[in-house]
């Protein structure tokens, strides 16, 4: 799961529990995670309710880590093996198959002066982190496409996809150009896109082309499943064509946003000449939701129904002459129940990325306010027993 890196302020490694409303519910009270002094914080995944990977890089360490929270109040950082090189390393993909099963993705520069890297893969087996060796490495690699989950764990360099047999790697097929995204659904099913525009479906023996001209929007969400939204409607694709759903009602729009597929698709389109609004298409329905008063970037819908969604705050600020740069913030917002009104979650103001954890119907958040350059990791789960 790759995600842009942020800063992280130092702060002690401790949690502080904050209900936000007198006779506030679980899904009300929230918990502020901090760190140990970081320089920096980069991708995570949960494996549990109490199960978070997190790339770090601490401020006095030379190497990346991975830090890891098991929901009570600190967290326990990994120092990585076989991250040997000092000229530059960069952990940028985490993947959590399991308790007991995570991966990590990233790359060592081995010459400055030809710009070249080499490939790093570690693997979690539930005690350790043990280095494993990239399948045929490429000259100069760094690159890959990393995907580990429940349906297997897969790496693709260049135009070369291999799957984990649970000892070495397995070079499963050779597609026509580089590839772009691994989806991995079991032993036998996955599914493959490529820079051509090319999608290929894996069948437990080949890889055999699907589909070409594949949407560079498309978000799979199955096996026999994808979407995209433009102004001229929701497309969907069943496994073998697409359709084209209008939006409800007939209505127009200039702009449409896919923003996430939880429990159904979510968009956000806007009308013209009329207001921005929110949607949601599950099982042919459309179902109206309340906007926000900034752009929503995210919603997830938790296990228990309730409705979360993120907004961002931009401003641009001059970086000299007439170039300027945007710094986000944003808040994390709860659903009402009559679904017309969204509230702000007591937390601190950041652009944040939200997760759900599985095994609960609880959520993980974490962002940054580039207004003020404060760093943010929040749960409503509540501490182990």
């Amino acid at each position: 799961m790759r995600m842009r890196s942020i800063t992280l302020a130092a702060a002690m490694a401790s949690i502080v529990a904050v209900p936000t409303a007198a006779h506030a519910g679980p899904e009300d009270t929230w918990r502020h995670v901090y760190f140990t002094p970081m320089s920096s914080i980069g991708d995570f995944e949960a494996a549990g309710p109490h199960d978070v990977w997190q790339i770090t890089q601490r401020q006095v360490a030379l190497f990346p880590a991975v830090s890891h929270w098991t929901g009570g109040s600190t967290w326990q950082t990994h120092s990585l093996p076989g991250l040997t090189s000092l000229l530059g390393n960069w952990l940028s993909d985490v993947d959590a198959v399991g308790p007991d099963e995570a991966w990590i993705q990233g790359s060592s520069l081995v010459s400055i002066s030809i710009s070249q890297w080499s490939t790093y893969l570690a693997r979690w087996d539930g005690t350790s982190w043990t280095k494993v060796a990239p399948p045929t490495p490429l000259l100069n690699g760094g690159g890959g496409i990393l995907t580990a989950n429940a349906g297997g764990v897969w790496f693709a360099e260049g135009n070369r996809i291999a799957r984990w047999n649970g000892a070495d790697w397995t070079i499963t097929g050779t597609l026509d150009a580089t590839v772009r995204q691994v989806h991995s659904f079991a032993a036998d099913s996955a599914l493959a896109t490529t820079s051509d525009g090319g999608l290929w479906r894996w069948d437990g023996a080949v890889w055999t082309e699907a589909q070409g001209q594949w949407p560079q929007s498309a978000r799979i969400t199955g096996p026999d499943g994808a979407w995209y939204v433009d102004p001229s409607g929701l497309h969907t694709w069943d496994g073998a064509s697409w359709r084209t759903v209008a939006f409800e009602g007939g209505r127009t729009v200039d702009a449409a946003t896919a923003i996430s597929e939880s429990d159904g698709l979510w968009m956000r389109l806007e009308e013209t000449n009329g207001p921005d609004l929110i949607w949601r298409y599950k099982d042919g329905t459309w179902t109206y939701h309340a906007d926000t008063v900034y752009p929503v970037k995210q919603v997830i819908v938790d296990d228990a129904g309730r409705i979360w969604a993120v907004e961002r705050v931009t401003r641009y600020v001059p970086n000299g002459g007439s170039n300027y740069t945007p710094e986000h913030k944003g808040r994390l917002l709860r659903l009402s129940a009559n679904r017309l009104e969204w509230t702000a979650v007591g937390v601190p103001e950041a652009d944040y990325r939200v997760i759900a954890l599985p095994g609960s119907d609880r959520v993980y958040a974490y962002g940054r306010n580039g207004w003020t350059g404060t760093d943010h990791i929040t749960t409503n789960a509540a501490p182990p027993p």
